[in-house]
């Protein structure tokens, strides 16, 4: 009977990948080798106590043990800076509470972590004052000011919006605000398309 090892898991995977995409392929037939048995599992030989361990060209397609040293030294150019906001990815208690004026980085990611969320009390007539300024073409962030009342994202109507600002790639994006009310509002710089990288914002109350 056989054995898959990861070199045969990935072949097979590359395989399916081949025929989805190709229009002239409308049905994929699977079979095996043998009498007794389809295949008898995971090729026991390549187990570790972590499981499945494969070479270094097969580590580096993601499959078997992450070596995470071996991954960082593998990075084209720096790693990226922490981000000391996070996590902030949403209103309610995972938002990042501002207590006064600042300016700093933070960064986004349209796969992992598109939208950041600043939590922001405002006294009555105070004035608020927001510029994010994008790195790299590939980040296009805009702004949204949540009014009192949002618990979650999730939970967002237009009547609970207060102010947004929306534009394209390269343009600041700016947000000025008298609060009509002391409370808590939220701040969320989101993602408008695809991609990833460092942002810079100034907030101002």
């Amino acid at each position: 009977m056989s054995t898959v090892t990861l070199v045969v898991h990935n072949q097979r995977a590359n395989a399916f990948e081949l025929a989805r995409d190709d229009p002239g392929i409308g049905v994929v037939i699977l079979t095996g080798e043998g009498t007794e048995a389809f295949s008898s599992g995971g090729d026991q030989r390549i187990r570790g106590d972590d499981g499945y361990i494969g070479d270094d060209e097969v580590a580096e397609q993601g499959v078997g043990r992450l070596d995470v040293g071996a991954a960082l030294d593998g990075l084209q150019g720096p790693a990226p800076a922490p981000d000391r906001f996070e996590p902030n990815d949403d209103a309610g208690a995972e938002a990042a509470t501002v207590y006064h004026g600042m300016s700093a980085t933070a960064t986004l990611d349209w796969w992992d972590d598109p939208n950041d969320v600043y939590r922001i009390h405002l006294a009555k007539g105070q004035r608020l004052s927001v510029v994010v300024h994008a790195g790299p073409k590939n980040v296009d962030p805009t702004l949204v000011l949540w009014k009192p009342g949002l618990d979650a994202l999730a939970d967002a109507r237009s009547d609970l919006r207060a102010r947004r600002s929306i534009h394209g790639p390269g343009v600041p994006e700016r947000i000025r605000f008298k609060a009509p009310r002391s409370a808590w509002y939220y701040l969320q710089v989101k993602l408008a398309r695809p991609g990833f990288g460092p942002y810079r914002i100034h907030l101002a109350f």
